[in-house]
């Protein structure tokens, strides 16, 4: 039995085999070149996002970044409160709480009013609960008498209020909500640092339901990269240090219920109202970037000026040229049709036996030779000479009032 040697297999042959990777390569250099991108972006993001293993939880206690607050939290240690960390609401209800605790809640975004409620219940018998930027959700769920109103504060404010952990002289270096009282009978609601019609401090005194409650809208008062600003340090350490312990709750958005209420205030991100108005400047712009006039419109003079009767007359004699004397007609009669249909105010697309019938009403003729005038091609030069005399014959009369 032979073997047949495969050509494309052995030899010097020019087959599929005997291509080099680099004629592959450039045979799919599309597809390479789509792979190595989606490789270097993942590398990328690697990069950023995968090889630090530290928190980076705004305003968690382990945060040494600008957003951070390790720093608070390190300085209570060292002046010997005890701070005790829980990043889930099941660490939460497993801590015990007393008169000697202050539970201190950031990321009060990933609270709702189920798990907010659950917080107040739980810490019922603390000496205070201190809330980092909390939503109406929030405040729902814990039953305060306290309306947020959202709005950036960009000035340094003094406290302005007779609240005992603070001095009158006090400044906030801003803030991001502002709490409003919405009435004056018990629990009593002091408010501080006054601006936009409410206060970035409210303070809601004890009542059956919860301890004293205190609504921080200054996240920046803990942060790392602004407790220097300001008085946000003697803030921070006279709202938290006042007991010898802090439970520091980290909210999670994993102890949400699913079918827990949640306002589109505490779903959508904070950079997306600036990010929209941001998008909308940009987009006005570039509306009057483009659209902006260059200068007065400038009339172009064409290169010649045709009259319509000079063109009308280079096609008659070009068809007198051809011979197609039936052409020459048809176009003559189509003509003619569309103006009377319009004269005698009948629908467009009329027959042209209807017309011919208005028209022979009209001029007193005959209907067949108003027909044929319509619509009969002539036999030689006369009679389409003769025909285009009719049809101009016929205008005349119906036009005639």
């Amino acid at each position: 039995m032979t073997v047949l040697e495969d050509p494309t297999v052995t030899g010097t042959g020019t087959g599929s085999a005997s291509l080099g990777w680099p004629a592959r390569l450039r045979r799919h250099r599309t597809a390479a070149a789509i792979g190595l991108l989606v490789v270097l972006g993942a590398v990328v993001l690697t990069m950023f996002t995968g090889t630090s293993a530290e928190n980076t939880t705004p305003l968690d206690p382990d945060y040494a970044g600008p957003g951070g607050a390790r720093a608070v939290a390190e300085v209570l240690r060292q002046h010997g409160v005890r701070v005790d960390v829980v990043r889930s609401e099941a660490d939460l209800l497993a801590s015990g709480v007393d008169a000697d605790t202050t539970v201190l809640v950031t990321s009060t975004t990933n609270l709702s009013r189920t798990t907010a409620a659950h917080l107040g219940r739980h810490a019922r018998g603390a000496s205070s609960i201190v809330l980092l930027d909390p939503g109406q959700d929030v405040t729902e769920g814990l039953g305060l008498p306290v309306d947020v109103r959202a709005g950036p504060v960009w000035d340094a404010v003094p406290a302005g209020c007779d609240e005992p952990s603070l001095g009158r002289d006090l400044e906030i270096s801003g803030g991001d909500r502002v709490y409003l009282p919405r009435h004056y009978f018990p629990p009593t609601v002091t408010t501080c640092f006054a601006d936009l019609g409410g206060g970035i401090m409210a303070s809601v005194d004890a009542s059956a339901s919860h301890p004293r409650v205190v609504l921080l809208g200054s996240p920046e008062t803990l942060a790392n990269g602004s407790i220097l600003r300001a008085d946000n340090a003697a803030i921070a350490l006279r709202l938290a240090g006042r007991t010898d312990r802090v439970l520091w709750y980290v909210a999670s958005d994993l102890d949400v219920p699913v079918t827990d209420p949640t306002s589109l205030d505490t779903l959508l991100p904070r950079w997306l109202t600036p990010g929209l108005v941001l998008g909308a400047s940009a987009v006005l712009a570039l509306m009057l970037w483009r659209g902006r006039r260059l200068g007065r419109l400038v009339v172009e003079p064409l290169p010649a000026v045709v009259s319509a009767t000079e063109t009308t007359r280079s096609r008659s004699r070009m068809y007198r040229r051809a011979g197609d004397r039936t052409r020459a007609a048809a176009v003559l009669q189509a003509g003619t049709r569309t103006r009377l249909t319009a004269y005698l105010g009948l629908p467009r697309g009329t027959a042209p036996a209807t017309l011919a019938a208005a028209v022979a009403a009209v001029t007193g003729r005959r209907i067949d030779e108003v027909g044929a005038a319509l619509t009969r091609p002539p036999v030689d030069d006369s009679s389409l000479i003769a025909l285009g005399q009719l049809l101009a014959t016929l205008e005349k009369e119906v036009r005639r009032p």
